[in-house]
């Protein structure tokens, strides 16, 4: 889609928090393919680099993304539509699986399959520390009983974190989208003499409903999804809560320039790796509201590790009992 004079003094107001020079720069601007590489060409420049630069030094506020306008972002799709963006997450998922099951889940240099050796203790510690920190937070809450749960976790990979969650809880059920991931996962758990976890392959069927759990959990996952279908698995995990169930999740609610057409997305070729995508936070606030659920706290996150694009939410439902 083209882009208008509007998006182009969008983006000069936002990301450079200025008006442009000239109508001549404005129109050197239209020759962008789209609205997303207009942005890219923002963010990429000296300007820009500059602006945000001491932002991340000082670890302050971040002004750029201060009272934002909305993004465009269509989050509804038929259930045609949601198998078909289903299908091109999955097939990224199964390569990545294959091919570097470990840094797909941790993005850093160290968990590459060349350096995975010398760092494996490193990346399952990761694990164990996200686990206690879940853990410690819902032994705080009165109502929940871990040792008595089911502890659902989306998008568990290789077990990273539903493996020492194990061992906290009656039984947890890890689903995943690639079978890769989960063959090491069932793996680790036999290794370890983990009984209590089971792995389900979602396979091809988006559509399907949950096991019923007392909580569930997914973090660095929602994200690679497009938006229809972060809203779609939402929906199911909290329908999949029993009454009183506890529901802890992270996802991005904003990032600059992006936009979601789902139209264009299912034309465009099949990606070739991980996509970062967002769904937007008045929405999901709607969502969880329409889903009988209670939003119980909202913080914000670095999980996308760029702050200077990125607004990331972590959120804590209740299903009322």
């Amino acid at each position: 889609m083209p882009v208008r004079r509007s998006d182009i003094l969008w983006a000069y107001r936002s990301l450079l928090g200025r008006k442009p020079e000239s109508d001549r720069v404005v129109d050197l601007h239209r020759s962008a393919a789209d609205f997303r590489t207009l942005c890219e060409s923002f963010i990429a420049s000296d300007e820009f680099k500059d602006r945000v630069r001491p932002l991340k030094r000082r670890g302050g506020p971040k002004p750029v993304l201060a009272l934002l306008p909305p993004l465009r972002i269509d989050t509804a799709a038929d259930a045609n539509e949601l198998r078909q963006l289903w299908q091109r997450t999955r097939q990224v998922w199964t390569i990545l699986g294959e091919r570097q099951p470990f840094h797909s889940i941790l993005t850093e240099d160290r968990f590459t399959p060349e350096r995975w050796p010398e760092f494996e203790s490193e990346f399952w510690g990761s694990g164990e520390a996200e686990a206690g920190d879940l853990v410690d937070y819902l032994d705080g809450l009165d109502a929940l009983k871990l040792a008595d749960s089911t502890l659902l976790e989306f998008g568990c990979g290789v077990g990273r974190v539903a493996i020492p969650l194990a061992r906290s809880c009656a039984r947890v059920i890890g689903y995943d989208i690639s079978a890769s991931h989960l063959a090491l996962a069932c793996d680790r758990a036999s290794a370890l003499g983990c009984g209590n976890i089971s792995t389900i392959d979602l396979g091809e069927e988006v559509l399907r409903e949950f096991e019923p759990c007392d909580v569930f959990y997914s973090r660095l996952v929602l994200q690679h999804n497009p938006p229809p279908i972060i809203g779609h698995v939402l929906r199911n995990l909290i329908r999949a809560l029993k009454p009183g169930g506890i529901g802890v999740f992270q996802v991005p609610t904003y990032r600059v320039g992006y936009r979601f057409d789902l139209g264009a997305t299912l034309r465009s070729p099949q990606p070739s790796d991980m996509e970062m995508h967002c769904f937007p936070q008045p929405e999901l606030f709607a969502l969880i509201a329409q889903a009988g659920a209670l939003l119980i706290e909202v913080r914000e996150d670095d999980t996308p590790k760029h702050p200077e694009l990125f607004v990331s939410n972590s959120i804590v439902l209740r299903k009322p009992a």
